[in-house]
């Protein structure tokens, strides 16, 4: 072919001819679009166009004419299956294991660069053939227009359909430069099984997010969605958030350790937690002396905070902890603390949301219910306390709503969720 005198990128045939190849070996090079050419793309790992590889590809390269974005495309082909995903250039580099989904066979990756003329277009680079070796058919992570505008990287998972034991990581960094990338201080990450759901917070330090969840209840397949914080000014006494990706994983660990695991709120498994549990049960004869010990310290050891209630100062990293530390709270800080106790003593625990109030209107309130010999029993530390008169906390411990009779109990206590 020749290139074409009256237009553009465009050629005309000048000669045909056949070759018949009688070498066994499959052969295929890497080449390059006018396109990518034109964006100076280069693959660096890759010397060869028909690659075998075991669930991913590594594809790392270089391309240096970007004018309008700092992305570009890959996409993902077998047979009618396809999957477009855009990943991060930084300094004219970029690096990204490429899921391959469709389990045994050649997948087909096109890499595709911005089109200069035309904004969020792509057109085709460079076309790989992966021959893997794996069985295992993996699903897409589905990304949400917030995963852009809030400058999400998201670098594990990679894909949903995963398997696991118990835990799971998730990692990623936040672009600097994203919109409110600097407020966003934590990232929620909320998991599904059937009907039960808990909600995790992961922490943001320098823009970049990496911790693991628990998957507590039990064994099957989870719907997890990654979630950024709404950013607003006024306080509330509760949370909103937008999801930016979701994908399914699935727990393979036996059990159902719903009521036991840290959680959120809960970290049971901090050393300070641990060594305070022991230190205030070490002379219970019993599970339900335990319960009690747990329920008279944190009734008598922490002040209710009026003006939290009252200012809506709620704060995403409230803990058991921080509790500890301020000496105060309200009556999430309250179930925080006593839950955090008693599943650092083995003690089955959670935290329950409802209403409260000894009048018609009721009240916002967390109270716990711990497991002892087999049956739930009910412990509200906030009552335990004392009361609030005139804007003032008044200490006054009783121990009332240590395992209180539920008739009474359900008069001023409306029952609503489990917390996780």
């Amino acid at each position: 072919m020749l290139p074409a005198t009256d237009r553009n990128n465009y050629y005309y045939d000048l000669a045909t001819f056949e070759v018949i190849n009688v070498h066994p070996e499959k052969q295929r090079d890497v080449t390059y679009t006018p396109y990518a050419q034109d964006a100076s793309l280069v693959l660096k790992n890759v010397d060869s166009g028909l690659i075998e590889a075991t669930e991913h590809l590594n594809l790392q390269g270089k391309v240096k004419n970007l004018e309008k974005t700092t992305t570009i495309m890959i996409e993902v082909k077998k047979d009618m299956e396809n999957w477009k995903h855009e990943i991060p250039v930084k300094n004219g580099q970029f690096s990204y294991d490429v899921p391959l989904f469709y389990g045994k066979g050649l997948h087909q990756i096109n890499v595709l660069v911005p089109d200069k003329m035309k904004d969020n277009r792509y057109q085709y680079g460079t076309t790989l053939f992966v021959n893997n070796r794996s069985n295992k058919k993996m699903t897409p992570i589905e990304f949400y227009r917030t995963y852009d505008e809030r400058g999400i990287q998201l670098e594990i998972p990679k894909f949903g359909n995963d398997e696991t034991k118990l835990s799971y990581q998730i990692k990623g960094k936040i672009d600097p430069h994203a919109n409110l990338a600097k407020e966003t201080t934590h990232i929620y990450i909320k998991t599904k099984k059937d009907q039960d759901e808990a909600l995790d917070i992961i922490p943001v330090k320098d823009f970049t997010f990496d911790g693991s969840i628990y998957l507590r209840f039990g064994p099957g397949e989870y719907e997890v969605s990654v979630n950024v914080p709404e950013i607003r000014e006024k306080n509330t006494n509760y949370f909103r958030y937008f999801s930016v990706a979701s994908f399914s994983v699935t727990n393979l660990d036996t059990n159902d350790q719903r009521d036991l695991l840290p959680s959120r709120g809960i970290p049971s498994e901090h050393s300070k937690i641990i060594k305070l549990a022991k230190e205030i049960t070490k002379d219970s004869k019993n599970d339900r002396e335990k319960a009690k010990a747990i329920y008279d310290f944190t009734s008598k050891n922490i002040s209710y905070d009026v003006q939290k209630f009252k200012n809506n100062e709620f704060e995403w990293d409230d803990n058991a902890l921080k509790t500890l530390r301020l000496k105060t709270g309200v009556c999430q800080d309250y179930a925080y603390l006593a839950g955090a106790l008693l599943r650092a003593s083995n003690i089955e625990a959670r935290v329950i949301s409802g209403k409260a109030g000894t009048g018609i209107l009721k009240n916002n309130h967390a109270w716990i219910e711990a497991k002892v010999n087999g049956k739930w029993l009910t412990m509200d530390p906030t009552w335990g306390a004392g009361y609030v008169q005139n804007d003032q906390f008044v200490a006054k411990y009783n121990e009332q709503y240590f395992d209180p009779n539920e008739q009474e109990f359900r008069k001023t206590h409306i029952r609503e969720n489990i917390e996780y």
